[in-house]
């Protein structure tokens, strides 16, 4: 795969104007530094990468992935003034190979997990990139926000196999969604983090709203048979409601439901 990107490059398509190609180097062995290390992979696969990475020095690490803990590990391995967290909004799917269609605007907020002082210049980096980048000065309240937006939209796309604006036409929508808000702002004042029930709902109306034609990573997760991130999403907002001893949330059941579903994915495939 590696070889084939540096070689024949990817596209990305947009619903206005033409395809960009790109070509970018792509290798399999980590240099022995780096300014910048930009983590984008899932959450499950972030522990075997931090180990293929054992003996990287990197200026600063960028996490831009979903559900909840990444900062922790990678603060663990690179040290906390090193690690910012990022918090991507854009409405992207792989729609072939070599493809990826943008199916929504969005933004990349980037901000310090410890006491770094390079915000500024990664989102400086990002804009010449042609992103709508910008720096924040609570990282670990838009990482709690952003989990609480992929809880409620993520699950129920998956589990119904529709785009994300379909969510906003189904009737069950409204009362899941105002659970899994009012639960993620539980959860985060467990974790330090003061956030507002009907910010979480808005927001994720908001969200399906601007990227109405996405079919979300969840869903791609579960069409592709891979394993999804809905234990990094639901199960940290479930768990830390469970320790605080609340039980039967719909976090919780909507994780049960994602699990049964990837199983019922990977039956099929081993039986076809």
């Amino acid at each position: 795969a590696a070889a084939e990107l540096t070689e024949r490059g990817f596209e990305l398509r947009a619903a206005a104007g033409p395809p960009r190609r790109f070509r970018l180097p792509c290798v399999v062995d980590p240099p022995e530094s780096a300014d910048l290390l930009l983590v984008t992979v899932k959450t499950g696969a972030l522990p075997a990468l931090l180990e293929s990475l054992s003996g990287l020095r990197a200026g600063a690490a960028l996490s831009v992935q979903n559900g909840l803990g990444n900062c922790e590990r990678l603060a663990a391995r690179f040290g906390a003034d090193r690690v910012y967290g990022g918090v991507f909004t854009y409405g992207l799917h792989r729609t072939e190979r070599r493809a990826v269609t943008a199916a929504g605007e969005g933004e990349l907020a980037v901000g310090p997990w410890g006491g770094g002082g390079k915000a500024a210049e990664i989102v400086s980096l990002m804009r010449r990139a042609g992103l709508n980048a910008r720096t924040s000065s609570d990282i670990r309240r838009e990482l709690w926000l952003k989990a609480g937006v992929n809880a409620c939209i993520n699950p129920l796309a998956a589990i119904h196999g529709v785009p994300n604006g379909a969510l906003l036409e189904m009737k069950e929508t409204a009362g899941v969604w105002r659970r899994v808000a009012a639960e993620t702002a539980r959860a985060a004042a467990l974790d330090g983090v003061r956030l507002d029930a009907q910010e979480v709902l808005e927001r994720a109306e908001a969200v399906a709203r601007a990227t109405a034609a996405n079919r979300c990573s969840m869903l791609q997760d579960i069409e592709a048979g891979r394993p999804t991130e809905a234990d990094a999403i639901l199960g940290r907002i479930a768990g830390l409601l469970a320790a605080a001893g609340e039980s039967g949330t719909e976090c919780g059941s909507l994780l049960e439901k994602v699990r049964e579903l990837e199983r019922d994915v990977r039956e099929r495939r081993r039986e076809g």
